[in-house]
C-alpha cells in the first residue's frame, strides 16, 4: 500500500474540483507531517512524503524496524517497479486526492490502483450523515435525550430566530466540516462578528447545522472498519481531548483496558454497549455497501442537572482520524504497560517549535525496548526551524 496524508478532505469535497487547492493552514499542515500515515501503516506499505526525512531523523527511527518506507515523488520514477500495482491508501478521498494520483500514475508509468470516484461519498462526508445515525439511536436507545438532535437551516433569519426561541447558548456547525473545525458558538441577541461569520457559511456551504450547545466533560470515540464483504467490525475506543473552541488537540495511549475504565467509571458500559451494536446496525444498513475503510464515531460525555450523560454520535469520520492513528501507535509501538499522551501542536513561530522540540528531547530521552516505546518523547514527523505544526507522543 501507498499511504498519502490529506488532511482537510471534507473541504475538498464540498469544493468537488480535481483542481482544488488547500487553504495555508490544512496546506502547512500536510506538508509538515506527511510521515503520520507511517504510524498506522505495515512494514511492507509505502508512505508517500512531501520531502526526505533528511539525515538526523531516520536515525531516531532506528528502533522501530516494522516502519513503513517513505518516498518522495521525485523518487516514483526510480522505484517505478516497486511501486507498480501498489494501492493507494489516502487519509481520506477527495476528487483533488484522486486526480493528484492520475496524474503521477500517468506522468511516471506507474500502475498503482487508485481508488475509483465514489460519488456517494459526498453525502457520506457531511454532518448530515451523522444527524441520521443520530435520529436512528434516539429511536432505539430511550436513555439517550431527543434534545441533541440538531436542526439544519439555510436561512440566517429563521437561525436568529431559533436563538431567540431556545434563550440559550448554541453551536453552529459547517456541514462540511470537521476536527473542531467550522463551529460557531452563538446565542441571542447575535452579535454582529457572529452573525458575519454565520452569513460567510451560509455563502459557502448553503446551510448550517444548530444544536444546544452541552457542558462537555469527555471527548471520545468508537473506531469501526467497513469490510470488503460489507460487514462493519467494531475496533476500539479512542479517548481525545480538544482546545475550548473545539480544535483537536491530542489523543491517550494505552491499552483498551485503561481506556474503558475511565469511561465506564462515567457513564453505564450497557449503554454503550447498546450504541456500539446499535451503530453497526445502521452503518451495515445504509453505508457498507459504498463505503470500504474506517468510520470513527466522536462521542461526548456531558453534564446535565447534576448528572453525566452520553451524547452517542456529535461526528462521524469516513476516514483515518487520529484517534485511529492512537490507537495503531499503541498497537504497534508502545511496551505492554507503557501509557502516554499523541498530541497535534502549532506555532506561528516556527523557531519556537523547534526549541520546544530539543527541550523535550532533552528532558525526555526516548527509550525503547524490542521496537517499542517505554518511555520518552518522540516525534511522529520531522521537526525542523521551517516546521509549524509537530506531532508527538510522550509517555506519562
Amino acid at each position: 500500500m501507498l499511504h498519502y496524508f490529506n488532511p482537510g478532505n471534507e473541504a475538498a469535497v464540498l469544493n468537488a474540483s480535481p483542481y482544488y487547492t488547500l487553504p495555508a493552514n490544512p496546506a502547512k499542515m500536510q506538508r509538515d507531517l506527511f510521515y503520520l500515515p507511517a504510524w498506522y501503516g505495515e512494514k511492507d506499505d509505502f508512505v508517500l512524503v512531501g520531502n526526505a526525512l533528511g539525515q538526523e531523523y531516520p536515525e531516531m527511527l532506528r528502533p522501530f524496524y516494522s516502519l513503513p518506507e517513505a518516498i518522495t515523488i521525485e523518487e516514483f520514477e526510480k522505484k517505478r517497479n516497486l511501486l507498480n500495482g501498489t494501492e493507494v491508501v489516502l487519509w481520506g478521498m477527495s476528487p483533488q486526492s484522486l486526480h493528484l494520483f492520475e496524474q503521477w500514475n500517468e506522468k511516471y508509468n506507474l500502475n498503482l490502483k487508485i481508488p475509483l470516484p465514489n460519488e456517494s461519498y459526498s453525502r457520506l462526508v457531511s454532518r448530515r450523515t451523522a444527524r441520521t445515525c443520530l435520529s436512528g439511536l434516539l429511536e432505539n436507545i430511550p436513555e439517550l435525550s431527543h434534545e441533541l438532535l440538531p436542526g439544519f437551516y439555510s436561512s440566517h433569519g429563521i437561525i436568529k430566530q431559533k436563538l431567540e426561541e431556545s434563550n440559550v447558548p448554541m453551536l453552529v456547525k459547517a456541514p462540511y466540516s470537521s476536527s473542531g473545525r467550522g463551529l460557531l458558538w452563538v446565542q441571542h441577541p447575535l452579535d454582529r462578528a457572529s452573525s458575519q461569520i454565520l452569513q460567510g457559511m451560509l455563502n459557502k456551504q448553503r446551510e448550517v447545522s444548530l444544536e444546544k450547545a452541552l457542558d462537555k466533560q469527555t471527548d471520545f470515540a468508537m473506531l469501526f472498519y467497513s469490510n470488503p464483504d460489507g460487514t462493519v467490525d467494531f475496533k476500539a475506543y479512542s479517548l481525545f481531548h480538544t482546545d475550548n473552541k473545539g480544535n483537536y488537540k491530542g489523543n491517550f495511549v494505552g491499552s483498551q483496558e485503561k481506556i474503558k475504565s475511565e469511561l465506564f467509571s462515567s457513564v453505564d458500559e450497557i449503554l454503550l454497549e447498546k450504541t456500539k451494536k446499535q451503530l453497526i446496525s445502521i452503518f451495515n444498513a445504509q453505508f457498507s455497501s459504498i463505503y470500504q475503510g474506517c468510520i470513527c464515531v466522536d462521542m461526548m460525555l456531558y453534564r446535565e442537572n447534576g448528572n453525566i450523560r452520553l451524547h452517542p454520535c456529535v461526528e462521524i469520520n469516513f476516514r483515518y482520524t487520529m484517534g485511529w492513528l492512537a490507537m495503531k501507535l499503541y498497537q504497534y509501538y508502545f511496551a505492554e504497560h507503557t501509557s502516554g499522551s499523541f498530541q497535534i501542536e502549532f506555532q506561528k513561530d516556527p523557531e519556537k517549535l523547534y526549541e520546544k522540540h530539543l527541550q523535550m528531547m532533552d528532558s525526555y530521552p526516548l527509550v525503547t525496548e524490542n521496537g517499542r516505546i517505554v518511555s520518552g518523547y518522540l516525534p511522529l514527523c520531522p521537526v525542523t526551524k521551517d516546521t509549524n505544526f509537530s506531532a508527538f507522543v510522550v509517555t506519562k
